[in-house]
Formats: C-alpha cells, sequence, structure tokens
C-alpha cells in the first residue's frame, strides 16, 4: 500500500536524516511495475582525495583493504553508512517529480531511441525497463527499440553493467527477447539495440575490462531476488551469450565524433525501419537524459533525419 507510483523519466528527492535534514533530487530507475523504488547514487569526490587503509586505518596497498576519501560528500557520508548499515538505512522520499516520457511508448511510431549520458543513464534504465514490462503484459509499443548507454571512463562502466546485463538475462530467460539467432556481431538482440559509448577510455584499460569482466564482483541487490530463483544450466548458457553480445556493443568514442555522431546512428536507425515488413510505421521516438550540451547536438541530428516522417523527441534532466 505505500508503492511509490513512478513513471519513466520522473525524478525524486531523497533524505536520509541520520546524515542531515537536506533533500537531494535523483532520477529514478524504476518502471511502474517495481515494488521498490530504485535509484543509482555515484558517490562525489574528488579522485585526488581517495586512499586505501587498513582496519587500524593506516594506507595501505592490500587488495582486501578497504576505501576511504577526505571528502566527506554527502554522497560519500551516505556511502559509509549503507556499508555499516547494511542492507537497512532509513530514508525519506518525497516525489516523484517531472514530466514522464511518453513517445518512447507510443505504439504509433516504429521504433525509439532512448539515451542516457552521464547519471542520465538512470532514467534511460527506467525508460527501458518499463518497455520490458509492457512488451511482457501484451501492450504495444515500438516495434524496434535502441537504448543507448554514454559514459566517461571505463569505471563508469561498473555503476550499471551488471543492472543491464541482468535485466537482458532476466527478459531473455522469460522468452521476452528471443536468443535464437543471436551472434556476436548481431547489432540487435531480437527487438531491442543496445549501444555503449566511453568517450574517454584508454585502449587498453577498455580491452582490459572487456576481458575482465566475468571476474567482476556484483554487489548484492534487491532485484537479484528473482533471478537466484531461476539459476541453472540453462540461464548460465542464456547469460554468456548475452553477455558476449553486451560487450561486443561497447564502442570506444562519442556521440559527437564523426564516425560515432549521433545523426549515423538515428540514420541507421531510419533504415532499419524503412527496410521493415511495417514500413507505414516508420516514425522514430528519440528520448533523451543526460548534460544539456549533448541534447542540442541530438536535436539537431534528430531535424537533419526526420525528413518528411513522424519524429518526436524528449528531454529529462540528470538529478543526481
Amino acid at each position: 500500500n505505500n508503492k511509490v507510483a513512478v513513471r519513466a523519466g520522473q525524478w525524486v528527492y531523497l533524505q536520509v536524516p541520520e546524515i542531515d535534514h537536506t533533500w537531494h533530487p535523483f532520477s529514478l530507475a524504476s518502471a511502474t511495475s517495481d515494488s521498490l523504488v530504485d535509484l543509482h547514487v555515484g558517490v562525489v569526490s574528488n579522485e585526488k582525495d581517495w586512499k586505501v587503509v587498513r582496519s587500524n586505518g593506516t594506507e595501505s596497498t592490500n587488495r582486501l583493504s578497504k576505501w576511504e576519501s577526505k571528502s566527506k560528500t554527502w554522497t560519500y557520508r551516505l556511502f559509509q553508512l549503507v556499508n555499516k548499515r547494511s542492507p537497512v538505512v532509513k530514508a525519506k522520499i518525497m516525489g516523484p517529480y517531472g514530466w514522464s516520457f511518453t513517445s518512447c511508448f507510443d505504439p504509433k511510431f516504429g521504433g525509439a531511441v532512448v539515451i542516457g549520458a552521464g547519471t542520465g543513464l538512470t532514467a534511460a534504465e527506467s525508460v527501458l525497463r518499463e518497455t520490458i514490462y509492457r512488451r511482457k503484459q501484451g501492450l504495444k509499443t515500438p516495434e524496434k527499440v535502441w537504448f543507448i548507454w554514454s559514459c566517461r571512463e571505463v569505471d563508469d562502466l561498473l555503476w550499471c553493467w551488471h543492472n543491464l546485463l541482468s535485466l537482458l538475462v532476466d527478459t531473455c530467460v522469460d522468452k521476452s527477447i528471443s536468443v535464437d539467432s543471436l551472434c556476436k556481431n548481431s547489432n540487435m538482440l531480437d527487438w531491442l539495440g543496445v549501444s555503449i559509448y566511453v568517450t574517454r577510455a584508454d585502449n587498453f584499460v577498455l580491452q582490459d575490462f572487456i576481458s575482465c569482466s566475468s571476474s567482476i564482483v556484483k554487489l548484492d541487490s534487491p532485484r537479484d531476488s528473482k533471478s537466484e530463483l531461476e539459476i541453472g544450466n540453462g540461464r548460465s548458457l542464456i547469460e554468456a551469450k548475452v553477455k558476449e553480445w553486451l560487450l561486443s556493443r561497447i564502442i570506444q568514442g562519442s556521440l559527437t565524433d564523426k564516425d560515432t555522431h549521433i545523426s549515423r546512428f538515428l540514420n541507421g536507425c531510419r533504415g532499419v525501419l524503412d527496410a521493415s515488413k511495417n514500413a507505414s510505421r516508420n516514425g522514430l521516438s528519440v528520448c533523451y537524459c543526460g548534460p544539456s550540451g549533448l541534447a542540442f547536438t541530438i536535436a539537431e541530428s534528430v531535424k537533419l533525419c526526420k525528413g518528411d516522417r513522424d519524429t518526436a523527441i524528449e528531454f529529462s534532466a540528470d538529478h543526481q
């Protein structure tokens, strides 16, 4: 009865009285079907302030030691509190607020492009979860969906990598996405396309992430409860296949670079829709959440590829 009614693209204020009584805005990663309010909180702290310490408080390079920061930001204090009191930290939520995305769910469009940049990934994940939920319920949505995640560094991939992978695997396990014809070089996973742009990645570090992805430690999440019931050989095979494909969708570049520009991507989406069996439904919805600078580039690119076909574009500010 205390479920918060949320819509994709909205945000809430969060207060943790044990830290202070200040309200902090965060974008929602939840879908309307969720029984929980899902927030991604990045720890804001100066990179030079971090150090590794032993349990006695002295600096160390021991891998079993823990990280601490001299910057006592609100997010870092929350990080300390969660690690100390996990899994229960009392918090207050006010909201949700903001205009939700709508056109990306409208079946009059043949395709939807959902873009999350930086902390705007949270809202984009919310849209993806909502799309998957609606398709599971038999509700009509755009025939094709392209999910774009743009981040700066390889370290940023760790933020939501497992969330995205688990979501795709769960959706394949319940057959809302078919993996029968999937191969490593496929651009699409059935009706869904995923592209992950890493804008400032060192090539060596990026390749190291790809080769070592299986050893990355996954933190426990309330969303794991369903997956734990479905662990078995069938799921493991699907997960291996989806992970291999998802790793192949990591692109070293940005949406403003010449060779990976968003206008090239949108024209490619147009080509897929024009070649589909239902070519009369070739309208494209573009939804973006992230920094304002990239929003102007996306808006201009949408105008260039619009032509005489239906196009809708929606923006939402990222909150972190």
